[in-house]
């Protein structure tokens, strides 16, 4: 599974996305062919919502899920109108 990573340019400090398998294997810097190492940012996952099982969750595994959508699913069983919030994903 690729997963994005941010990294910067050890020769001239350019950030930017990339993708991998690993951690480890980055493909030169766009713009001056440096080498490029992982930096950690403060957030590297986005938030994903799921209609198939009407689940948000982090990443395309769902795992750490929030606790809102099982409160929305408990509701749900219970009769009540709980809505999913309004997700582009």
């Amino acid at each position: 599974m690729l997963r994005v990573y941010d990294v910067e340019c050890k020769k001239c400090g350019h950030i930017e996305e990339q993708y991998s398998e690993d951690d480890t294997s980055f493909n030169d810097c766009e713009k001056c062919g440096g080498m490029m190492r992982r930096i950690f940012t403060k957030f590297n996952y986005k938030l994903v919502y799921n209609n198939k099982t009407d689940i948000c969750g982090w990443g395309a595994h769902n795992y750490d899920r929030s606790r809102y959508w099982d409160n929305v699913k408990a509701a749900r069983e219970r009769g009540e109108d709980a809505k999913s919030p309004n997700c582009k994903y």
